[in-house]
């Protein structure tokens, strides 16, 4: 228990959430791990993300910092030095975003747009790498009207799915902090309707999806001492943040 609160101790020192855009390029794609070849892989998939998102929101600010906080929490608090999977992080809501943007050839159908953008992203990355992207990707909206449990019942799934995988998990979890357990980052402009909204999405069965993956040995092998301590105390932070005794499990 001693090293896990030394290193989460440590690792809050990171403060993600005040960093420039140009302060957390810089600690991703000047990682000393990088091979050249790994390091040109990343900075291609920052490119292209910079340049599909480059007129999207996120909480007041450019999509691209939460790409790049979700991609660094992958290298530096999952300590995931493979440069697929970063480059899958920096580029899990491109498809699902701007899958028009990706290629050169744009279908009008969204699911073969989705498809003909995974395969530029093989062509152009690596297979690995869009399958990657693939695994975190929501399929396009089908234009019914769901209730909020639909909803609800429709984004645990698409979690379940993400988080088959290993590589998913990592990528899922990630994505998980800056969306789920930041809402604390945003209280003072949220209603408590809307937080309770939150909790509701990202707790329940949702945390419980993540925390079971977690405890498996395909992700237990993936990660090294140090990160399963950082993970532990997100999950302790889920569950102080995001407990939602209507949606409980």
């Amino acid at each position: 228990m001693a090293e896990v609160l030394t290193l989460t101790s440590s690792l809050e020192k990171l403060d993600l959430k005040d960093k420039s855009q140009e302060e957390l390029a810089k600690d991703l794609l000047e990682k000393p791990a990088w091979t050249e070849e790994g390091r040109a892989l990343v900075s291609s998939a920052y490119e292209l993300a910079a340049k599909l998102h480059e007129a999207d929101e996120y909480k007041d600010q450019p999509y691209i910092y939460h790409l790049l906080r979700v991609s660094d929490r992958v290298t530096g608090y999952l300590r995931i030095d493979d440069p697929e999977i970063v480059a899958a992080a920096l580029l899990h809501d491109s498809v699902e975003d701007h899958a028009e943007g990706i290629t050169d050839s744009p279908q009008q159908d969204p699911s073969l747009a989705q498809r003909a953008a995974l395969e530029q992203i093989a062509r152009d990355f690596s297979p690995r790498t869009a399958e990657m992207v693939a695994a975190v990707t929501n399929e396009p909206k089908s234009g019914e009207e769901l209730s909020d449990d639909e909803k609800l019942a429709t984004y645990v799934a698409k979690v379940q799915k993400a988080t088959s995988t290993p590589e998913g998990w990592i990528i899922k979890f990630a994505d998980w902090c800056d969306n789920g357990l930041g809402i604390i980052h945003g209280v003072e402009t949220l209603s408590s309707e809307e937080i309770n909204k939150f909790q509701h999405k990202y707790g329940g069965e949702v945390m419980a999806t993540f925390e079971r993956r977690f405890r498996e040995p395909d992700v237990q092998a993936k990660l090294d001492w140090a990160a399963k301590g950082y993970v532990e105390s997100q999950l302790i932070k889920g569950h102080e943040r995001l407990f939602d005794s209507a949606n409980s499990y």
